[in-house]
C-alpha cells in the first residue's frame, strides 16, 4: 500500500460552532497531524474532534494562550488512524481567530 505525506488542510476559523476541517476520502487510511495557533488577544480553548460518519466525539481540549506566540499539536489525535468517512472537526470556547494547519499520512 503506497504511503503519502500530505497537506490536508490549512485556514482559519472565527465561530464557536463546530467546523469540519477535512474528511477521509473514499478507500484511503490517514493519520492526521493537526497545529493550532490563536491569534487573538484572549485565550481560547479548542476541542479537536473526530466524527465516525454517525457521532461526534471529543478525542482531546487544546488551551490555546493569547497573543499568536503559541503553536500546539493536537497529539492524541495523530495517534489515531482514521478510515474513509471519518472527519476532523474541531469546536473553539469563543470567536477568537484560530489558525490551523493540517497534514497527514495517507495510505490508499
Amino acid at each position: 500500500m503506497p504511503r503519502a505525506q500530505s497537506n490536508l488542510a490549512i485556514g482559519s476559523i472565527s465561530t464557536t460552532d463546530i467546523t469540519s476541517l477535512y474528511t477521509v476520502p473514499s478507500g484511503s487510511i490517514v493519520t492526521v497531524y493537526l497545529t493550532l495557533f490563536n491569534t487573538a488577544a484572549t485565550d481560547s480553548v479548542v476541542s479537536v474532534i473526530v466524527n465516525d460518519e454517525t457521532t461526534d466525539r471529543t478525542i482531546e481540549t487544546l488551551e490555546l494562550t493569547s497573543g499568536g506566540g503559541e503553536q500546539k499539536l493536537a497529539a492524541l489525535l495523530s495517534t489515531q488512524k482514521l478510515t474513509a468517512g471519518f472527519s476532523v472537526k474541531i469546536q473553539s470556547s469563543n470567536a477568537n481567530t484560530i489558525n490551523y494547519f493540517l497534514s497527514g499520512s495517507i495510505i490508499t
